[in-house]
């Protein structure tokens, strides 16, 4: 599926219901999926990688979001401004799961960062 993240995958968009007809598989093209997932609230991106550096910026942005929400970043940054040091904790990417739903560029290029956070990547 390239580098098109969408939440519906062949069968889950076959077996949907009263919305969207059922199709064959070989009928379900990228647009057809980015269709399907934008009316069913689902956010889709289609990022080119190839040659462009997108895949890995877009990686590493990923990474530094993840680390922000484990270490609390928001509410370290209050305790700093309120001279409060060492709340709140914060929490590591070491020995965590980390869900990589897709494969395309970004996500090859999340999965190798992952695994030097001593993560495994799933």
């Amino acid at each position: 599926m390239s580098d098109l993240q969408v939440g519906l995958n062949h069968a889950q968009a076959a077996s949907t219901s009263a919305n969207f007809p059922p199709l064959a598989p070989h009928r379900m093209t990228r647009a057809w999926r980015a269709r399907q997932a934008t009316a069913a609230r689902i956010w889709v991106s289609n990022i080119p990688s190839q040659a462009t550096g997108n895949a890995l910026s877009c990686a590493e942005m990923a990474v530094y979001l993840t680390l922000a929400c484990l270490r609390s970043a928001n509410a370290m940054a209050a305790s700093i401004r309120e001279r409060r040091v060492g709340l709140p904790l914060g929490r590591t990417l070491f020995g965590k799961s980390v869900l990589v739903v897709g494969f395309g560029g970004i996500a090859k290029e999340l999965v190798p960062r992952c695994a030097h956070a001593a993560a495994e990547a799933c």
